[in-house]
């Protein structure tokens, strides 16, 4: 229980604990769940509603709307000061509590109105009946909706609790009892008139309830939430109903009979009656009963107005660096910083906010890492002043930061306006996946005890170990050619662990072929934010390594292992493609034969050109790889003599058994021996013996290029051979008149890149 400013309670108020039955009022692990009232609000007089005060702290907690008694009436309002302001958003939370009874009745509603009675608002109880709940029209005995709506509390919107069924009035055609409705009570479309000049009630958003489930004798939590439209004078009202239910010291969330609605009012200056700049209205509950009875009994566990505050957790993954709050994960082992974030608006608080408990209640497999937290100062989002250490006080699974050494939240030249206190823990081990959803409150000291519950609590799941994680963007990898560099780039994730290896194996018909590995936890490359985000890695197989392939199906496995051991496997697939680079058919060629004499070769250039004679002559070349460069070159080679100047056979040379061996015969009259040796350098010589020689290109350059590759075309492909084909002679050692052959040579080659 937090530490409160402790005045004496209201004359007239009773004991919370002297009700029969008895009745404690709602708690958690020892912490209130309540807000005393004192000065805030306050009971209609002359009606039957008692103050309930709690004998801990004196001080007026709650109020009993009706006991349990027949035809009770009871109702209590916001002073004036603390009317909500509509064109504010807020927020409020209470907790509703029925005896707990077979047939109770009549229930009570929340109310919010702009009666000009004020804080002493009533229904007109003329033709009382308990069915009205203190707020709604006459039940009988009108002849019109607008008759109805006269009895009703004026200007005002009502949520009902209803736990008795007046089929025969306000609840026919209703779903049943106990349920929750709304509408706005002085209005006659609220009502439609029945025989008899008896009325029913219009229920909007009505939601059946199970009575076990409602007049149980527990604290049954119920929250609004308002949110003004922009520029507008309309906005959304959303009330939720036992989500949470409280008793024995300990709250519950509620799975089955949870109600959440919300309700769109058009036009707010109309509905409830504001004139002027006035955008404020009272609110509080009222509550009857008839013939039937039950004790009805509600108390405030945050009051909007007294100190505007909220309080906002985050959950981080000190081990992983990454926020958990919302649907994130963590692993036992681990180390998570809760973060409460404790914000003061002291613009629109009533009084200073002092002395705060911080109070969590931590999941079991949480255990505190050492005995302290850090207390961080913010002013307007600003970090000031130093930190300080706070001990935390454990009890259970609850933890108890007392705050009032930390300093106060105060409305005038405040030093800070935010408290962030951080609570370091380690998550234990699990067997199994574990949901932890967390709760803290911040309890405070001011004119009137505080309480501030957390709204938003984090939610995440405790997970005993994970698997690192291989990401490839295909595991079909492109086919290669061998010679060619294999490249599979890959991503490596893993959300716990400080040691990741990467490994693969190659293999081909279930044969390993070669191994390699590579460690990417170098901590000067990549910290473990990088590993949890996905960290680049790509191996690699060489130029050289493919070059041993021969064609067809390969697989790569590459296995991911951290340093719990635990791992990740994925099977890629590529294969070698065959690499052919052939020369399928070549022409049969026809270069000029005619004579030519030495004087001709003399004169000209040392070459002796012979033009082609074939008519589109075409060759043609078979390739599979794309990126393969390649030449197709055509030279002359042994060009010889045959016959002599005579027509007599000389003796032949060596016979050349070429794959290509495609001979032409080219006649070169030469007129006499002195012509031959003219050519020789231009020096005479006498009658000499002048052995059988080639003429022979001159050198590599000489030859001719008869087609290259592409980088796209693949198969068969022709080209045709230019007409501009030129084979040039020359450049021979000994040249006699006679007649010569030759042996034409294609090659095909490679080009290096």
């Amino acid at each position: 229980m937090g530490n409160r400013y402790v005045e004496a309670a209201s004359s007239g108020s009773i004991a919370v604990n002297t009700l029969n039955p008895t009745l404690s009022l709602p708690t958690n692990g020892g912490v209130d769940l309540y807000t005393p009232m004192e000065g805030v609000f306050t009971k209609v007089s002359g009606l039957d509603s008692q103050v309930l005060y709690s004998p801990n702290d004196q001080l007026d907690s709650a109020i009993m709307i009706t006991a349990d008694k027949g035809n009770q009436k009871g109702a209590i309002w916001s002073n004036p000061e603390y009317r909500l302001d509509l064109s504010k958003p807020f927020t409020s939370s209470m907790w509703l509590n029925i005896s707990k009874k077979t047939n109770p009745a009549d229930g009570m509603a929340f109310v919010m109105h702009n009666a000009s009675a004020g804080s002493s608002a009533f229904m007109d109880q003329k033709n009382y009946g308990g069915s009205r709940l203190g707020v709604w029209g006459f039940d009988q005995n009108v002849t019109s909706t607008a008759d109805a709506a006269k009895g009703a509390i004026p200007n005002s919107l009502a949520i009902e609790l209803d736990t008795y069924s007046n089929g025969d009035t306000l609840d026919k055609n209703t779903p049943g009892v106990p349920h929750v409705a709304w509408n706005y009570p002085s209005n006659p479309a609220s009502y439609i008139l029945l025989p008899q000049n008896k009325v029913a009630l219009v229920h909007n958003d009505a939601v059946s309830l199970s009575m076990g489930n409602v007049a149980d004798g527990k604290w049954h939590h119920f929250s609004l939430s308002w949110q003004p439209s922009n520029g507008s004078k309309s906005g959304n009202l959303t009330y939720t109903f036992n989500d949470r239910v409280a008793a024995g010291d300990s709250v519950q969330p509620m799975t089955t009979d949870v109600v959440k609605k919300t309700i769109f009012i058009d036009d707010y200056v109309k509905r409830f009656g504001l004139t002027g700049s006035n955008s404020k209205v009272h609110w509080g509950f009222t509550g009857s009963t008839g013939g039937s009875s039950a004790r009805n009994v509600m108390t405030f566990e945050n009051i909007p107005g007294l100190v505007s505050a909220n309080i906002t957790e985050s959950v981080v993954d000190v081990t992983r660096g990454v926020d958990i709050t919302k649907s994130g994960v963590t692993y036992s082992g681990n180390q998570v910083n809760y973060t409460t974030s404790i914000k003061y608006d002291g613009a629109n608080s009533k009084f200073d906010w002092r002395q705060l408990l911080l109070t969590q209640t931590k999941n079991s497999n949480l255990n505190l890492t050492g005995s302290e937290a850090t207390v961080q100062y913010y002013l307007n989002g600003t970090k000031v002043g130093n930190d300080k250490k706070v001990s935390i006080d454990t009890k259970g699974n609850q933890l108890s930061l007392n705050l009032k050494d930390s300093g106060d939240l105060v409305k005038n030249a405040p030093i800070f306006d935010e408290i962030r206190v951080i609570t370091p823990l380690t998550v234990g081990v699990v067997s199994s996946d574990v949901s932890v959803q967390e709760n803290s409150t911040v309890d405070g000291n001011t004119a009137k005890g505080v309480t501030i519950v957390e709204d938003d609590k984090p939610v995440y799941t405790i997970k005993n170990s994970s698997k690192p994680i291989i990401g490839v963007t295909s595991k079909d990898l492109k086919p290669i050619f061998p010679g060619e560099e294999l490249k599979f780039p890959a991503t490596l994730q893993d959300d716990n662990s400080t040691t990741l290896t990467l490994n693969y194996e190659l293999k081909n018909s279930a044969k390993e072929l070669m191994k390699s590995g590579q460690y990417i936890n170098d901590s000067s490359v990549h910290n473990l934010s990088d590993v949890r985000k996905g960290i680049p890695v790509e191996e690699l197989l060489t130029k050289e390594d493919t070059k041993k392939l021969s064609p067809g199906a390969y697989s790569i496995t590459l296995t991911a292992k951290n340093g719990k051991n635990y791992a990740d496997e994925v099977v890629l697939t590529f294969t070698i493609l065959e690499d052919k680079l052939a020369l399928v058919t070549v022409p049969d060629l026809n270069f000029s034969n005619k004579e030519a004499t030495v004087a001709q070769i003399a004169k000209g250039n040392d070459l002796l050109p012979l033009p082609l004679t074939t008519n589109q002559p075409k060759v043609t070349i078979e390739r599979t790889n794309p990126k393969r460069s390649w030449q197709l070159k055509l030279a002359m080679d042994n060009f010889h003599l045959v016959k002599d100047s005579n027509g007599n056979a000389v003796k032949p040379l060596e016979s050349y058994q070429l794959a290509t061996n495609i001979p032409i015969v080219l006649k070169i009259k030469m007129n006499t021996t002195e012509d031959a040796r003219f050519l020789l350098n231009q020096s005479y010589m006498k009658d000499v013996y002048i052995p059988p020689a080639a003429l022979k290109l001159a050198n590599a350059e000489k030859s001719i290029l008869i087609a290259e590759s592409d980088q796209t075309a693949t198969g068969k492909i022709e080209y045709t051979v230019s007409p501009d084909t030129t084979l040039y002679l020359g450049e021979g050692e000994l040249i006699r008149a006679g007649t010569y052959q030759g042996t034409l040579i294609w090659t095909l080659s490679d080009v290096a890149q």
